[in-house]
């Protein structure tokens, strides 16, 4: 079943890296969001040359867009912080779900 139209932003720092460590809960959920066709965005409160970093480093370059955080608001966000960008927004812990 492919997802269409449906968009996630995930963040970097706390979320996807936590003490520059990849957070593999979250990485997988973002892989999945992939495989079923969505439009996944990653952003960072560091800017966008940090989701660019993170983005080249998990090897998701040309898999994902790096925006602004905050910059849209797509269907879910799944963040380590509270945001309100997104249809559904789930807060997490930096060590996964």
């Amino acid at each position: 079943m492919k997802t269409k139209n449906f968009s996630v932003c995930f963040d970097v720092q706390g979320t996807l890296i936590e003490e520059d460590q990849v957070c593999e809960p979250i990485f997988a959920l973002l892989k999945a969001f992939l495989d079923l066709g969505a439009d996944v965005y990653i952003w960072s409160g560091g800017g966008l040359k940090t989701a660019e970093k993170a983005a080249e480093r998990l090897g998701l370059k040309g898999s994902v867009l790096c925006i602004e955080k905050g910059s849209m608001n797509p269907d879910m966000t799944i963040d380590d912080t509270r945001v309100s960008f997104g249809r559904v927004n789930m807060k997490v812990q930096g060590d996964g779900l």
